[in-house]
């Protein structure tokens, strides 16, 4: 079975963090790859996510494509969906070439509620609707992730392991929170064990989700993931746990790799609430089922990273 490359899904608006802040447009893109914000200036998207702490000259979009290439096994192809008020300069991301950009057909006035979560939702839609049918996609891989080393291959095997079989799940990595901040009273490095990582912290701080608690410094290394990972393989786990879409208690609402024809029957335009909705049809209208591959591990930082050279 041909699955490789994967057509992995990014809808990216620069300079954007969540709900929480979303810049008016047109945002247009310098040749050095800065942004227009609202006031004017021009910065590397990702600069307001830690404050003072934070190198501005890191855009989050460029180390996650870095971070893909660098560290999947396959080399996929990365299909980047901006809003229809975003221009990125046409040089930019010729450096990667498996690298395209695709706008989003969605118009929305800027102070409109749900924003955010509306351009989200439609810039999916079209980035799926861009894939053939019988082609594996992987949804909703959001620009401030990290990957970690080899993360797709453990997954692309559980596909081939299936054949014919393989087109009734979906699967996804652990999603694993990088928390800094308040997370450091309840958790520290120190504490980084196995049973921590999979019992413990999930009954604590978040179910869903697996938790990396930040280092003794003001940021985390690759090397630091690559340790968290080795010792949360080390938990006597199965290296697949089946579960319902919508269920969650494994497996995450995003990174998630299905056929594109599955994708495209449970994705709707609904704002706020869409990616957990999508999750749940793709039980209760697609009948797919959910394989988490547990050694397959996805990072989200909520902390300052020190991934590139300095």
């Amino acid at each position: 079975m041909q699955v490789e490359p994967v057509n992995i899904i990014i809808p990216y608006r620069p300079l954007s963090y969540g709900s929480l802040r979303t810049p008016n447009g047109p945002i247009d893109q310098l040749p050095d790859g800065r942004w227009r914000d609202d006031d004017g200036e021009y910065r590397y998207s990702g600069y307001h996510r830690y404050g003072a702490k934070h190198d501005p000259e890191f855009d989050e979009l460029i180390r996650a494509i870095k971070y893909l290439n660098k560290n999947s096994h396959f080399k996929h192809k990365i299909i980047v969906v901006v809003d229809s008020d975003v221009i990125p300069d046409g040089e930019y991301y010729k450096k990667f070439d498996n690298v395209i950009i695709l706008k989003s057909r969605y118009q929305q006035e800027y102070r409109t509620k749900y924003l955010a979560q509306n351009r989200n939702n439609a810039a999916l839609i079209d980035g799926i609707n861009s894939i053939p049918d019988e082609d594996w996609l992987c949804y909703g891989y959001i620009a401030d992730l990290i990957c970690g080393k080899d993360w797709d291959r453990p997954i692309i095997e559980q596909i081939k392991q299936r054949g014919e079989q393989a087109e009734q799940f979906v699967y996804v990595p652990m999603f694993t929170e990088i928390r800094g901040g308040i997370a450091d009273r309840v958790v520290r490095w120190s504490d980084l064990t196995p049973e921590n990582i999979w019992v413990k912290w999930r009954q604590t701080i978040c179910c869903h989700a697996l938790t990396m608690p930040s280092p003794d410094r003001e940021y985390f290394t690759e090397e630091d993931m690559d340790d968290f990972i080795k010792i949360a393989n080390q938990y006597p786990k199965p290296p697949v746990i089946i579960e319902k879409p919508g269920d969650r208690i494994y497996g995450y609402y995003a990174v998630m790799f299905m056929k594109a024809k599955f994708a495209k029957k449970a994705i709707r335009m609904e704002g706020p609430g869409y990616d957990t909705s999508f999750d749940n049809r793709l039980y209760t209208e697609c009948n797919l089922m959910k394989a988490v591959v547990t050694n397959s591990y996805i990072f989200h930082p909520f902390y300052e990273s020190l991934l590139e050279n300095r």
